[in-house]
């Protein structure tokens, strides 16, 4: 039996169709895939929001906690800042009025 270029051609784009086919498994339709995804969209999106509202609550206590420590941290800076100033303010003062 003698083929023509094209025909050949065509036959082994058949056989690939074939063979790729036989790879990918069995073919599920669009709908199918449709439903699928709702119902796990809608048993996830619950746990999403479970997970989303503990995440958030988790977030809110770090920021206050680190809140808390720059407050700390502001406060104990400028308490320091004053206690430097008066101890050299005291220091002048014995230089000036060493008596004193």
């Amino acid at each position: 039996m003698i083929l023509l270029a094209g025909e050949q051609n065509q036959r082994e784009q058949r056989a690939a169709k074939k063979s790729q086919a036989t790879t990918r498994g069995p073919t599920v339709g669009a709908d199918t895939h449709q439903v699928w995804f709702q119902a796990c969209c809608d048993g996830c999106q619950s746990q999403l929001i479970r997970d989303g509202s503990r995440l958030e609550a988790e977030l809110n206590a770090r920021l206050l906690e680190v809140h808390q420590k720059l407050m700390q941290a502001g406060f104990d800076q400028k308490q320091t800042e004053r206690e430097a100033k008066l101890k050299e303010t005291l220091a002048n003062l014995q230089r000036i009025f060493p008596g004193a």
